[in-house]
């Protein structure tokens, strides 16, 4: 599927364009501005709430995603599903939203045109006819993300291999059903181990992050410790420092039992450690 620029974006230097495989399959380009590539996750975030439940293999979604609307983004040096592509033959387009997208469709129905393909999987609706209830859950990232799974799920039934549904998903003609096949394996492999990547970071950020609670939860029952050492030593002191020892110290003028109040006194506030044990925080 050969897709040219659409004029409403300026064109991404060709050298962005090395390596990226889908973009150059298809002639799609990268978006031009910054607010441009503010959605460039949703594609993937519809991918990732319907692949666990799909019974696709991993990342395969993701791959297919990438070849058909495939966007540079040259900040990461990484491809990314757009979900508002639309495409009629050799004219491919990227759209800002939806509203853009549809209002595409619609003018080119008004032509006559029925070849169009839509969406992050870009399902085509002169073969798929019955996929959608209308434009607008066409374009829906989830909803079309959902379809493409379904398809390549009933592909699979029916041939029982996943290289031949990949195959089919694009084409029946071998002459262009292989080098899509192609394509796509090479962005599967790419993405297995991106997702591998994010899973290791994903693993090591809930260990420091459950690490830390242990930390904090050993500190605040150290804190709540000596808070009840500090309390049974000011009542033992107050036990020990009774009103019948009267005797001075040598080096200060007050008595030896006013100074032993002083010096075990619990000067607390009548709250609760951080374990919910009261604490009657009186001076002694």
């Amino acid at each position: 599927m050969k897709v040219t620029v659409a004029s409403i974006f300026p064109p991404v230097p060709r050298w962005f364009l090395v390596g990226a495989i889908a973009c150059v399959a298809l002639g799609l380009v990268a978006p031009g501005t910054a607010k441009a590539l503010a959605n460039q996750n949703i594609c993937a975030q519809a991918i990732r709430s319907v692949e666990p439940g799909a019974d696709i293999p991993n990342a395969l979604l993701t791959a297919i995603s990438h070849v058909e609307s495939g966007r540079w983004n040259p900040k990461n040096k990484a491809l990314f599903a757009w979900p508002w592509t639309v495409t009629n033959g050799p004219d491919g387009r990227y759209f800002p939203n939806k509203a853009a997208a549809i209002a595409h469709v619609h003018k080119l129905r008004e032509k006559g045109i029925r070849n169009i393909a839509v969406g992050c999987m870009q399902i085509n609706l002169k073969y798929h006819p019955n996929a959608f209830d209308d434009l607008e859950s066409a374009l829906d990232p989830k909803t079309n993300v959902r379809y493409a799974a379904k398809l390549l799920n009933t592909l699979f039934d029916a041939h029982k291999s996943w290289g031949e549904s990949i195959r089919r998903y694009h084409s029946s003609n071998p002459k262009f059903n292989r080098p899509y096949h192609d394509k796509v394996v090479r962005q599967w492999n790419s993405s297995r181990q991106v997702t591998a990547a994010e899973h290791r970071r994903r693993v090591i950020a809930a260990h420091r992050a459950q690490r830390e609670k242990w930390r904090n939860e050993r500190a605040a029952q150290i804190a709540d410790a000596r808070a009840a050492a500090q309390c049974e030593l000011a009542a033992h002191c107050r036990r020990t420092a009774g009103p019948h020892r009267t005797e001075h110290h040598p080096h200060s003028s007050a008595p030896k039992r006013h100074r032993a109040r002083i010096l075990c006194a619990c000067q607390l506030d009548g709250s609760r450690t951080s374990n919910g044990a009261h604490v009657d925080r009186r001076i002694l």
